[in-house]
């Protein structure tokens, strides 16, 4: 028994340490309460192969033997299982004759056994026992001998008395399910130790469907391999799914013992899945594959569609099959599909995906059609490569412009621009003069040209509907621009001509929105988000796409307005959507919106986690120059953080990727650096950056920009910035604004602890956590009040995530700091953080002596030396 022991503690710490048991804490806290309750005698768990079932029953055993149980753990196997207790062979007490009865080896076991106390015998493997070792583990649970852990698996026959063991009651069974998607996710960050990227958790858990082997061994194929690797502090796959060997292995198992006919099926589904019973006309094959578990059907309106039952069936045939086999599947395809006719949409994409993949030719207006097609659910690979075929077969300007457009939306504007001016004039000669105009702006970074093509190609139209989408492509560019007073003139006028399309309509909608929102007109950006997306859902097909962007401003009109929860809300269920769908043109900017959402909640950890998710997202596809502003917003959640080293290389970032077109959040990218200014202790500089952020927005006309600059201003300390936020206030629509005046005007505690209140209904947690902060230290002769306001303040403060701000840290500062002067307190407060007096003389551009001069000043006024100071700043 002690060598069984020994053996088993050597199995048990085989367990993979890297890979802690993760997503299964309700399952093994259910299973623990069994094994210690009085009302069982065992668990089955149940589940798929590769579900988790031995990992978890081992966790539990683990358990056991913490509370003091013996655990003897049997492994059933199929060489074993025609042999008469060829499983418990090893439990067979020694000296015992296996030439005796099996109710006299039973009772020799069932006697060994009783030996010890609180014995758990753990079976892995229980569908494999052979008949005897089944009847003698019923036995040994029923006479409460031992508490028997049994895993089988789902879909596999069992020995009568393991399955009597659940149905009479004598044990619980659970049947063990695939991970969630959240699940994977806290598996993955758990395996790898770090965070995981929302798209790869996607990616990972549509390849696995949750199975904890598959994921494992996929993540350790894809770190090998380098598709799995760490950037920006976020794991992220790159490229195709792609499994090492073995992986590879596990899933050949699954595929063994298939006949000819099962093999042919499953081959065809692993290239052109999913596909309808009219592709795949031997029923009674499907029957059989379906049985073993290897296929599933599903009813799609009436039209029953058949896949491989798990992903990565499909990715080990496809990797198996000769090239002519696969090409020939499509071929004969593609053939069925065209003699059937292309009736449903997506239909035209499979018909030229698969011609082309099985070397059946098309003739060019098929292959346009099927750009179009992928166009419009925003595959761009695909369309770059219908167009880009349809060209070489002569498709004409048309195919060109398609195959610039694809290569645009790409990131790939040198490419693009190529493109265009290889090809001629002609065809859709509307959609040209767009894409044209639109490359040159977001990808080449010439607005000056991309303006002058769509005037250009307004003259050249005159009066007409294209006149007015071109208008329209022009306002989303000056918008952009940083113009947005004029983006909101031409949109408007846009979108009052009788000649505009529904695609001139919802593009105008994309520029006016915004600029709405930044010019302080945030309640008729609301309203026109309202409309607009309600008449992009109703309208033509045209425009599905505008639905994003309608979101997306009217999330930053929420934002300006200071509807904080509307905006997280519809921040996440944008991020959510664009996750689970293809395309990836708006992942990015809806991963920012979150993030920013987040931060301006004052959950500035989330903030961060999120902004890491989005960068990384933004660095392959940063289509509208939405990196700047998420590293921006990435600085300032790490200076809250404390993470200065962080914060200054994510500023570096953001000003290194910033585009000179784009002059959306130029002043963000100004205030983040003055965050971290004052975070160092150098609050004249943040001063001057934080008042150049305000001009900035200013110059702009982005009026609601220049509110969140003053702010910032008022929660650094700076003077001088009440009476233009006053102006705002009225200028601005929303509460929010008007929160930063009262804010700027306060002066009594009374009046602090009423906009901290305010705050807090707007849920800016860490903006009532300041202002709370504020009050406190206005209370200079009410002790209670202040207590009060302390109490406050910190209480608030533990819902920010670590954040820890001036205003925050002044609650712990002495209160002898106030008559110190503007200068007096920077230079203290860097001495404070141990700079030496030449390290102060170069970040404050002062000479040495007077930096000596206001220290000896100031420790006389204070009455304190060097050494006082760290604590006199809650710093010590």
């Amino acid at each position: 028994m002690g060598r069984l022991r020994k053996l088993f503690r050597e199995r048990r710490t085989g367990v993979e340490s890297n890979w802690p048991l993760t997503g299964r804490t309700e399952e093994l806290d259910l299973l623990e309460k069994i094994l210690v309750g009085p009302d069982h005698c065992g668990v089955v768990v149940s589940g798929p192969a590769g579900v988790g079932k031995t990992r978890l029953a081992t966790e539990l055993t683990q358990r056991a033997a913490e509370r003091g149980c013996v655990v003897e753990r049997v492994t059933a196997n199929r060489s074993l299982s025609d042999v008469a207790f060829g499983a418990l062979i090893h439990l067979v007490p020694s000296g015992a004759d296996t030439s005796d009865s099996t109710v006299e080896l039973m009772q020799g076991l069932r006697d060994e056994l009783r030996r010890e106390q609180q014995v758990l015998l753990f079976v892995d493997d229980g569908h494999l026992l052979d008949d005897a070792s089944a009847a003698a583990i019923h036995m040994l649970a029923a006479t409460g001998t031992v508490f028997v852990v049994v895993t089988v698996r789902a879909r596999e026959p069992v020995a009568d008395p393991i399955t009597t063991l659940w149905k009479d009651g004598l044990a619980v069974r659970l049947e063990l399910q695939p991970l969630s998607r959240l699940e994977t996710a806290d598996v993955l960050a758990a395996g790898l130790a770090g965070q995981v990227s929302r798209l790869t958790v996607n990616r990972l858990w549509y390849a696995t469907r949750g199975n904890v082997l598959f994921l494992r061994e996929l993540a350790r194929a894809g770190q090998m391999s380098g598709r799995l690797c760490l950037r920006g502090g976020v794991w992220s796959w790159d490229g195709d799914i792609a499994f090492g060997e073995r992986l590879s292995e596990l899933i050949e198992a699954r595929l063994v013992g298939l006949t000819a006919d099962e093999t042919a099926v499953l081959e065809v589904l692993a290239v052109g899945e999913p596909l309808e019973l009219e592709f795949l006309p031997h029923v009674d094959v499907l029957e059989s594959l379906e049985a073993r578990g290897l296929v599933s059907a599903t009813d799609d309106g009436g039209r029953v569609s058949i896949r491989l039952a798990h992903p990565l069936y499909g990715e080990s045939l496809r990797a198996r099959m000769g090239m002519l086999r696969r090409r020939a599947i499509l071929s004969g395809l593609a053939d069925e599909l065209a003699a059937a006719g292309v009736r449903r949409r997506g239909d035209l994409i499979r018909l030229a995906g698969w011609s082309l993949d099985g070397g059946r030719a098309l003739d060019p207006e098929t292959l346009l059609a099927a750009a179009r097609e992928a166009r419009h659910v925003f595959d761009h690979r695909a369309t770059e490569r219908f167009a880009r075929s349809a060209t070489e077969k002569g498709g004409g300007p048309d195919a060109h412009v398609l195959l610039a457009d694809a290569l645009y939306w790409q990131c790939r504007h040198d490419e693009a621009a190529a493109v265009l001016s290889r090809s001629h004039e002609g065809g859709h000669d509307a959609w040209r003069p767009i894409v044209t105009a639109s490359n040159l702006f977001w990808g080449l970074g010439d607005t000056e040209a991309a303006e002058t093509v769509l005037r250009k190609a307004q003259d050249d139209f005159g009066p007409s509907p294209e006149h007015d989408e071109f208008a329209a492509h022009r306002a989303f560019i000056v918008m952009f621009n940083g113009r947005p007073h004029e983006a909101r003139a031409i949109a408007e006028a846009v979108l009052t001509s009788a000649a505009a399309t529904d695609l001139s309509r919802a593009r105008a909608l994309q520029a006016l929105i915004p600029a709405l929102a930044l010019t302080g007109h945030t309640n008729r950006a609301i309203e026109a988000a309202d409309a607009g997306i309600t008449f992009a859902r109703s309208a033509s097909a045209d425009v599905p796409w505008s639905v994003n962007y309608l979101q997306a401003g009217q999330a930053t009109a929420y934002w300006l307005a200071g509807r904080l929860a509307d905006m997280h809300a519809l921040a996440q269920e944008g991020y959510t959507a664009a996750t689970n769908r293809r395309t990836d043109d708006v992942r990015g900017l809806w991963a920012t919106l979150l993030g920013r959402a987040l931060l301006s909640r004052g959950l500035v950890a989330s903030a961060r986690h999120q902004f890491r998710e989005a960068a990384d997202l933004l660095r392959q596809h940063d289509f509208g120059s939405m990196l700047s502003w998420c590293h921006a917003g990435q600085s300032i959640a790490a200076t809250w953080l404390g993470d200065l080293d962080g914060a200054l290389e994510l500023l570096a970032e953001a000003q290194r990727v910033h585009q000179p077109m784009v002059h959306t959040h130029d002043s963000e990218i100004l205030l983040a650096e003055a965050w971290l200014a004052a975070a160092r202790g150098e609050h004249s500089r943040a001063e001057r950056l934080v008042r150049s952020a305000a001009d900035t927005a200013v110059a702009r006309g982005q009026r609601a920009l220049e509110a969140l600059a003053l702010h910032d201003g008022v929660r650094l300390g700076f003077p001088g910035l009440r009476q233009r936020l006053a102006l705002l206030a009225d200028q601005v629509d929303g509460e929010l604004v008007r929160c930063f005046a009262a804010h700027a005007a306060a002066q009594a505690g009374t009046e602090f602890l009423a906009v901290s209140q305010r705050f807090e209904e707007l849920g800016a947690t860490l903006l009532a956590a300041e202002t709370a902060a504020s009050a406190a230290r206005a209370f200079t002769n009410d002790i209670n009040a202040k207590a009060a306001a302390v109490h406050r303040c910190r209480a608030l403060a533990r819902r920010v995530e670590g954040a820890v701000t001036p205003a925050l840290r002044a609650v712990d500062e002495s209160p002898v700091l106030a008559a110190l002067t503007t200068r007096e307190r920077e230079i203290a407060e860097l001495v404070a953080r141990r700079l030496s007096n030449q390290e102060i003389s170069d970040r404050l551009t002062l000479s040495i002596r007077t930096v000596e001069n206001h220290l000896a000043r100031l420790y006389g006024r204070l009455g304190v030396t060097r050494n006082d100071l760290p604590g006199l700043f809650g710093l010590d």
